[in-house]
């Protein structure tokens, strides 16, 4: 988090070609599901104000994977 500006990186560990965010405001929640790209990083500026929490869901032909582990991220 830079400013209101956030940027989430990963290791793409397996054989995933895309990538899905999935954030919430409140543990456990999704509010708003985000594809992102393979490139094991994406950056989104102008982040409102708050307390999110995120999680990272790896995708190929074959499915939707298991999210990772949640992160709470702060924007002041």
């Amino acid at each position: 988090v830079h400013g209101r500006d956030v940027t989430v990186t990963w290791t793409n560990v397996g054989f995933a070609s895309a990538f899905f965010l999935d954030v919430g405001v409140t543990p456990g929640q999704t509010a708003l599901t985000v594809q992102v790209s393979a490139q094991s990083q994406a950056a989104f500026a102008a982040v409102p104000s708050g307390t999110y929490y995120v999680r990272l869901r790896g995708a190929n032909v074959f499915g939707i994977g298991r999210a990772s582990a949640e992160v709470r991220v702060v924007v002041p």
